[in-house]
């Protein structure tokens, strides 16, 4: 990542998600913010407003200059692009429950009717080789998980 790149994360007004460390370029406009922007959330650009926001979700500036660049706002690592849409298309909450989800079911007698399944992949792989779920098990020494996990700490990105 070169110098000029930065990670931020993103939140919309119309969602509790949160995109975390998406990549952007200082000398971007904020134009081609919003359309990168418009690209994974579906709002529309001309619709949006951006607010930078600090670590501690303090709004530091109004990103209002669509002929701007976005280093010209001072944003700093893992700092916050919330974008309020005056318009929202959609509701983000549809997409975020999925109770309202229908769900794909099949019952039994018509799965094993069909040959594309990974039960019949499974088994055929296990006629061909006797050992063939057996010999992918990796065995790890219980000192080196213990010295693995004094280096990790809550919060970290895996």
């Amino acid at each position: 990542m070169d110098s000029s790149t930065i990670k931020m994360n993103v939140t919309h007004s119309a969602s509790s998600m949160r995109f975390q460390e998406l990549r952007f370029d200082m000398t971007q406009t904020i134009a081609s913010v919003k359309a990168s922007l418009e690209m994974r959330l579906g709002s529309a650009s001309d619709s949006m407003s951006l607010q930078l926001k600090n670590g501690s979700d303090e709004v530091v500036a109004e990103m209002s200059d669509n002929s701007a660049l976005l280093g010209h706002y001072g944003p700093q690592e893992h700092y916050t692009i919330h974008v309020v849409d005056s318009s929202p298309g959609f509701n983000f909450e549809d997409f975020e429950d999925t109770s309202k989800v229908e769900k794909f079911k099949i019952s039994e007698e018509a799965y094993e009717k069909r040959d594309d399944t990974f039960r019949k992949f499974k088994e055929n792989m296990i006629k061909k080789d006797p050992n063939f779920l057996k010999k992918n098990k990796k065995h790890v020494d219980e000192n080196f998980q213990e010295e693995e996990a004094k280096v990790i700490e809550i919060g970290n990105r895996c």
